[in-house]
């Protein structure tokens, strides 16, 4: 019988509008309300939760795009605004292969702001005249150190290493011997 009695107070707390009820039919919409929330509970919060974790990898991809279009100082020749040719090679690689949300040039900035300030106006020349078609990708100065070497610093590595390898040779063979002598028999 109880069952009865509470199941007519339930149906009658759902059947009642909202505006018209009172404190018994607030404390069913409440129940309602958690009842619902308790058999969808992960649904609402998974995608909160997906961003939060999601968002350091945001962060990580503008870094890697920022480190790959940076030219660093050995783009640049010595004590001079001007590209040398490893900085061409990188500009025009930039222009070309970086998507376009991401194609933005970043000049490296050193202690002496005035040549920074030239780099970048310079860059900014060599882009708006290497971009044919669409946007002019801005340029703009990066404080954060670059890695990397000049191209000749690795060449010269390279080429230390090769000179220090010796000549292949076959080694020679011991007669008529087809197995090793050294084992223990």
């Amino acid at each position: 019988m109880r069952r009865y009695v509470i199941a007519g107070l339930l149906l009658a707390a759902a059947a009642a509008p909202m505006a018209e009820a009172g404190p018994l039919g607030k404390f069913f919409a409440n129940m309602r309300r958690d009842y619902r929330r308790n058999n969808c509970w992960p649904d609402p919060f998974v995608a909160p939760d997906r961003a939060h974790v999601y968002a350091p990898f945001g962060v990580m991809v503008q870094n890697g795009w920022r480190a790959y279009n940076t030219l660093g100082e050995h783009h640049f020749r010595p004590d001079d605004v001007r590209l040398n040719e490893a900085g061409m090679n990188r500009l025009r690689a930039i222009l070309s292969e970086a998507p376009p949300e991401y194609r933005a040039v970043f000049v490296a900035g050193g202690a002496d702001p005035q040549l920074t300030a030239a780099r970048v106006a310079e860059v900014q020349e060599l882009v708006q005249s290497m971009v044919l078609e669409g946007d002019v990708p801005p340029v703009m100065a990066n404080y954060v150190p670059v890695r990397g070497w000049p191209a000749e610093y690795i060449n010269n590595i390279g080429t230390r290493f090769a000179a220090t390898t010796p000549d292949p040779r076959i080694p020679a063979s011991e007669g008529s011997s087809s197995g090793s002598s050294q084992g223990g028999e």
